[in-house]
């Protein structure tokens, strides 16, 4: 078994954590929680399970099995989307609050922890559908095409996603060796989804 991951880490260290990630939290708050091994991360992107220039994996994540005060986990987002009668992308966009010029999120991604690891938890923080273009003439364009795009699929987004008890984590330090990787589901793909969590 390799060796546990972040165990040094604690609650103070998130406040020397960069302002744009304390602020993906809600009131800029979150608390340290200790993952075991084998425990099952899940998240919705666009952007492949892959390390970075600086050779680490996204440190953001949700769980798939209910943990701590997220008694939904993906199954029960899932089931939560399929209530509302909408897909795992749609319900996903607005419970994690991701502006639709950060992520397609086109592919439920799913990684199991090799080691017991620590990371931060918190609740989603409320953000606008699209990021404000502030008279920048590249956001303004990225931010139409992309409502195009959605309006195409005939796709809704409200103005403001999050606000439900949406929670994440922030996993510094991960890297590919720290996980396995589980092969993609398209996120619109119920049915596919459906069998993933033994629902089908």
């Amino acid at each position: 078994m390799p060796n546990p991951l972040n165990m040094s880490l604690t609650n103070t260290d998130f406040l020397k954590l960069d302002p744009g990630t304390r602020a993906a939290f809600l009131d800029e708050k979150a608390r340290v929680v200790h993952l075991k091994a084998k425990s099952r991360l899940f998240k919705l992107s666009s952007y492949e399970t892959k390390e970075n220039a600086a050779g680490y994996l996204s440190p953001w994540w949700s769980v798939v099995e209910p943990f701590m005060e997220d008694d939904l986990g993906a199954r029960g987002r899932y089931l939560e989307a399929k209530l509302n009668g909408v897909t795992m992308q749609e319900m996903v966009r607005f419970a994690s609050a991701v502006r639709i010029d950060w992520n397609d999120i086109e592919e439920y991604q799913e990684i199991l922890l090799n080691q017991e690891t620590k990371g931060f938890w918190g609740l989603f923080a409320p953000q606008p559908k699209e990021t404000p273009d502030g008279g920048n003439l590249d956001q303004v364009a990225k931010n139409q095409t992309k409502r195009e795009r959605l309006d195409q699929m005939g796709v809704y987004v409200p103005d403001v996603l999050g606000g439900i008890e949406a929670w994440q984590l922030f996993v510094p330090n991960l890297k590919k060796e720290h996980v396995m990787v589980s092969p993609t589901i398209p996120s619109k793909d119920m049915a596919a989804l459906g069998l993933h969590f033994g629902l089908i």
